[in-house]
């Protein structure tokens, strides 16, 4: 099984690339093979981003640096500024996944905090990481005071709490040095329940830039001293008085970067003078501004000194250039790899490998995420594909929905309706549908044939050859006649068509199984870090003991289809022998009848909706239940009930509704709502396609 990590600051300037580098080090040494995946990249001087290229530098990653990110952050920002950014999960997800099966642990980075178009970018990398099933390392940025440090990481910590994020642990970084300790034993004392709690002391070496990572920033050029450009600048000066003056207030300040025009001789005499003293602080280098030439007598001093610190130039003036310095962000992506290397060093002293790797190598849960449940969905459905028949093409949803589907080549398509027409729609809307079968119902080839058959079939209910051949131009009766003929291995319908007009087709020609003598529905309910099943939600308004009975067992059995374990809860108002009442006798009769068709199945029922699904609940109420407070297929005891639950778990969670899914036909067809999204009819489709790959003729 591969483990993933996803290492995400809380905000800007934490430090967390290095961090991330740091931890891929320490586990190189436990795991044959490493692999390290951006979110969101960010592309420099049209290079994609200059951390993917460095990781795969210094970890021998493969050659295809796009393999290596999610999504681009030029990319993201159009999609947002267009409004057409909603699958951009979808889209880190499925190029996640991509790399995920290659390695033995992939360590994620988050973004960058650059963009102003991202809100709360902290809680869109727990969305992120829990999207992609990563437990997560969190680096926090010191604060000047133990007290400032400990307020950050409880701020930090609330919304990581309220997403249900899998926390690994907590890095807090660049911390002043004689306050590691402390900050050490309070992290550790308060956050007992992370595996990993560390503190990395502030670095002057890391926290710095050198002379030619600072001249770089300014696009200027080193003229001598190359050799001692590694020098770190902690702090810059400009010289504008009289050298005296300048050597004065200087004498004590380290390492400094002095900022002088050219033509100031006095000033670059002074510091090549000082720079050779014993009793004055060493210079980091030398800035030359509004550069045109130096002049001849120091021209031939420096080259006559057998060494000298760095000497840089540019064209900028001193203020510009000072301006640019300070402004400018150095990241660790400008170091040469030596450097880097040491610096993955000193991180790596202060992460506790053993509790790292012991903390990575336990089995832990994923979280069925709305995005990893569909791509998961899509990947089943591609596997194996089936051929689907749409019957409203006429709508562009449908459309917009196929263009989607067989890009992605998900599945094979039939789209009915007028063929010019929706050839002129897709055109128009820039979609390629040319590996989609688009027929006109009355002029295919089985037109005549279907109608007779439809005829031969319902005959007995007064349908005569006429009323068949004017109901098979119809694409929901078409469409079900294709599903029926085996043309097509299921019919999605309902964006232009009512329930009753998808449905009842179906019920006149396909019908239901043997076992199952009415249809019923379910709705597969994507939470923010599960999917659960609901039933019935949509098609039987008050089901008797058997028709409870089988929308259990067949809820229980598509949940299983869709990789969701089925823990049946047959709901009621009272909980086990607490209550009593009619309703609540039907529903323990009915969960009676499926143990006893069933025994495979866990049920349990009659239970409340919380006793169900919160652990706590359940520990009171129903405390030996194999079922209660992890309950992922609830059945509801009637259509007012359930129809209600859904749209408010829907709306007030933000959850994703797939279905109505139709259970108990011979052959799948779902229902739309026509009030539909592209990415419910995406879903529909997806799901009648695994459907139908659990069918038999």
């Amino acid at each position: 099984m591969t483990h993933n990590l996803y290492v995400t600051g809380n905000r800007a300037g934490t430090g967390k690339s290095l961090i991330t580098f740091g931890l891929m080090q320490v586990l190189s040494s436990h795991y044959a093979s490493n692999g390290y995946f951006k979110t969101i990249a960010i592309a420099r001087e049209k290079q994609v981003d200059a951390y993917v290229d460095l990781a795969k530098q210094l970890f021998k990653l493969k050659p295809d640096t796009q393999s290596l990110y999610g999504i681009d952050l030029e990319t993201l920002e159009q999609d947002l500024i267009t409004h057409e950014a909603s699958d951009y999960l979808d889209t880190i997800l499925t190029r996640f996944k991509a790399i995920e099966s290659d390695y033995e642990v992939v360590v994620c980075e988050g973004s960058d905090f650059k963009s102003q178009l991202l809100a709360n970018e902290f809680e869109l990398n727990i969305t992120m990481a829990n999207t992609l099933g990563c437990q997560m390392v969190v680096v926090i940025r010191a604060g000047k005071t133990l007290t400032a440090t400990l307020q950050e990481v409880a701020c930090t910590l609330q919304p990581l709490q309220k997403h249900k994020a899998d926390v690994l642990g907590i890095i807090v970084n660049r911390a002043p040095a004689e306050q590691e300790h402390q900050i050490r034993e309070a992290l550790q004392t308060t956050y007992q329940q992370y595996a990993l709690v560390d503190v990395v002391p502030d670095n002057e070496a890391i926290a710095n830039p050198t002379v030619a990572e600072a001249v770089s920033e300014i696009a200027g050029e080193i003229l001598y001293g190359q050799g001692e450009a590694g020098r770190l600048v902690c702090d810059f000066t400009i010289a504008a008085r009289p050298v005296q003056s300048f050597l004065k207030t200087r004498q004590q300040r380290d390492k400094m970067l002095v900022i002088t025009p050219s033509d100031r001789d006095d000033i670059i005499m002074g510091c090549l003078l000082a720079d050779q003293s014993t009793r004055f602080a060493k210079i980091a280098g030398l800035l030359l501004t509004s550069y045109d030439g130096l002049s001849e007598a120091s021209r031939e001093i420096i080259e006559g000194l057998p060494s000298t610190f760095a000497i840089a130039t540019t064209p900028l003036n001193s203020y510009k250039a000072t301006e640019s310095l300070i402004q400018a962000s150095y990241h660790l992506w400008r170091a040469d790899n030596d450097r880097v290397l040491d610096f993955m060093d000193y991180v790596v002293h202060y992460i506790n490998e053993k509790a790292l790797v012991a903390a990575i190598t336990q089995e832990h849960q994923i979280k069925l995420t709305p995005q990893m449940f569909i791509y998961q969905l899509l990947e089943q459905a591609r596997q194996n594909k089936r051929h689907i028949v749409l019957p409203e093409g006429s709508d562009i949803r449908i459309l917009k929905a196929a263009d989607y589907l067989l890009r992605r080549d998900v599945v094979d398509l039939t789209i009915l309706g007028d063929a010019k027409a929706i050839e002129l729609m897709a055109h128009q809307a820039q979609l390629d549908l040319s590996r989609a079968q688009i027929i006109t119902p009355k002029t295919d080839k089985d037109y005549q044939a279907y109608a007779q058959r439809y005829y031969e079939l319902r005959q007995h209910r007064q349908v005569n050859l006429d009323i068949a051949l004017d109901r098979l131009q119809k694409g929901n009766y078409f469409g079900t006649m294709m599903v029926y003929e085996g043309r097509a291995d299921g019919m999605v319908c309902g964006a232009m068509h009512t329930t009753g007009e998808t449905v009842l087709p179906a019920l006149e020609i396909i019908k239901t199984t043997p076992s199952c003598h009415r249809v019923s529905s379910i709705f597969l309910m994507c939470l923010p870090d599960r999917v659960v099943v609901y039933g019935d939600c949509a098609t039987n308004p008050q089901p008797d003991v058997q028709t409870l009975a089988e929308i259990a067992i067949l809820a229980a059995d598509n949940a299983k289809r869709f990789g969701v374990e089925p823990r049946i809860a047959m709901l009621s108002y009272s909980s086990g022998n607490s209550g009593s009442g009619e309703s609540v006798e039907r529903v323990r009769q009915a969960t009676h009848l499926v143990q006893s068709l069933r025994p495979d199945l866990l049920i349990e029922g009659p239970l409340q909706y919380d006793a169900a699904v919160d652990v706590n609940v359940a520990q009171k109420k129903m405390p030996d239940s194999k079922v209660a407070g992890q309950a992922s297929v609830l059945i509801f005891p009637d259509l007012n009930t359930g129809n209600n639950t859904y749209k408010a778990v829907q709306r007030e969670t933000g959850a994703i509704a797939i279905g109505p899914v139709l259970q108990g036909l011979k052959k799948p067809v779902n229902d739309l709502s026509r009030g539909c999204s592209v990415t419910d009819i995406i879903n529909t489709v997806v799901i009648t396609t695994v459907q139908a790959q659990y069918t038999t003729d």
